[in-house]
């Protein structure tokens, strides 16, 4: 697409993308064409001098029109050429003979004969106990057959039960218990994280490039005075006297958002999900809803002199009782 509007994919979302700087359309053309993930990039070109460009890595289905965007789908690659069409393959020569014919290969001699073992190694007989000496004649014959005494202690000696012991070691004196060991201080319990980082980022003039998820936030009367809150997600999120004047929310998502008596002053909803959100009593002069949606949106009581509401994508059952639609 080459024409005035957003890229949106088949679900009219913008899918996924990066944004960086660049000052004109031609340098935003370039950032895509120096990544091989860049498929379609979006410039934008605010009536304040503000520029914006989206690198899309997501093929977009169809544009939505609207004025100061432009949509651009970088062309295929041509496809490479198919296997069908190279040459085959060389065969590769058969290897040369050699230049001389080759000696026949030389009989192994046979192995020599294995020699036996050693003989085992003989040793002389054990020399035999002398006999005990006959008993005198007036002594009966020994029941038992002579054996060899065993040989006197030597008179130096003492017997084995007569050798004195030695006294056990004295146990040494038992030390004093240690004291229990002194536990360090319990810590204090860590600080609990905010529940969304973004809510750090509310005040007049923020931007919300790198933090987008704000859905079912609490930002009653916050200071939102001229932020930038493109393609943020507000799903039902409570913005109840929100300062919202000249604020740039094109592409959020603010399905079933309570807006009742805010201040939207020439703020720019360009494309962006107003489905289900009320807007009662609400100061939206001068603010641009060009390609809106705004199915069951609740206007009733708005204040909606000289706002845009051309090309809208949706506007189903909108309630408008009450409502200053004068230009």
């Amino acid at each position: 697409f080459a024409m005035p509007a957003q890229c949106r994919l088949a679900d009219q979302s913008p899918g996924v993308y990066d944004e960086v700087w660049a000052g004109s359309a031609l340098r935003c053309q370039e950032k895509c064409a120096l990544r091989s993930t860049c498929i379609a990039f979006e410039f934008a070109q605010f009536p304040r001098g503000y520029t914006r460009c989206e690198l899309h890595t997501m093929q977009p289905a169809h544009s939505l029109p609207l004025a100061g965007y432009s949509c651009w789908v970088r062309s295929p690659l041509p496809p490479p050429p198919s296997l069908s069409t190279m040459p085959p393959p060389r065969p590769f020569p058969p290897p040369p003979p050699p230049p001389w014919p080759l000696p026949p290969p030389t009989p192994l001699s046979p192995m020599p004969p294995v020699q036996p073992p050693f003989p085992p190694p003989s040793f002389p007989p054990p020399p035999a106990a002398p006999p005990c000496p006959s008993p005198p004649p007036w002594l009966p014959p020994p029941s038992s057959p002579p054996c060899t005494p065993p040989p006197p202690l030597p008179p130096s000696m003492p017997p084995p039960s007569a050798v004195p012991r030695a006294p056990p070691p004295a146990s040494p004196p038992s030390s004093p218990p240690l004291p229990p060991p002194r536990l360090p201080p319990a810590m204090p319990p860590p600080l609990a994280p905010p529940p969304n980082g973004c809510l750090l980022l509310v005040r007049a003039r923020a931007t919300f490039a790198r933090c987008k998820f704000l859905s079912h936030a609490n930002l009653t009367q916050a200071n939102l005075y001229r932020a930038d809150m493109s393609n943020v997600d507000l799903t039902g999120a409570l913005l109840f006297q929100v300062d919202l004047r000249e604020a740039v929310l094109q592409g959020a998502s603010l399905q079933r958002a309570k807006l009742d008596h805010a201040h939207l002053g020439d703020a720019d909803f360009g494309g962006a999900n107003l489905a289900q959100a009320t807007f009662r009593s609400a100061n939206m002069r001068e603010a641009n809803l060009g390609g809106a949606v705004l199915d069951n949106a609740d206007l009733r009581g708005a204040d909606m002199r000289g706002a845009t509401l051309t090309a809208l994508w949706k506007a189903n059952a909108v309630k408008l009782d009450e409502a200053d639609l004068r230009k």
